[in-house]
């Protein structure tokens, strides 16, 4: 959980540590953010999609950190927070 505090400061941060540059992505971390990256990702005619899973210590497979790159913007999406990632699926 430490590790995904790290990325979470460093995502929502508003400079990089290494060129003083806004980050190029929106972490998605409330139903909110979820609803306006939803808005976005299905007005895009394309969609880029990683995920990362952890299962290496764990008997089921859960997926920690989801990523979508679309035409209008890139999103970090947690899935560990309470969101209804189903809306995502329409």
């Amino acid at each position: 959980m430490l590790f995904l505090k790290k990325i979470k400061n460093f995502l929502t941060s508003k400079t990089s540590p290494k060129n003083n540059a806004k980050p190029s992505f929106r972490f998605i971390n409330t139903p909110a953010l979820l609803v306006e990256a939803h808005r976005v990702i299905s007005a895009s005619p394309w969609a880029a999609i990683d995920t990362e899973g952890d299962s290496l210590h764990h008997y089921n497979e859960k997926m920690c950190l989801l990523q979508i790159t679309v035409k209008g913007g890139n999103f970090v999406i947690d899935p560990l927070v309470p969101l209804n990632l189903k809306e995502l699926a329409k």
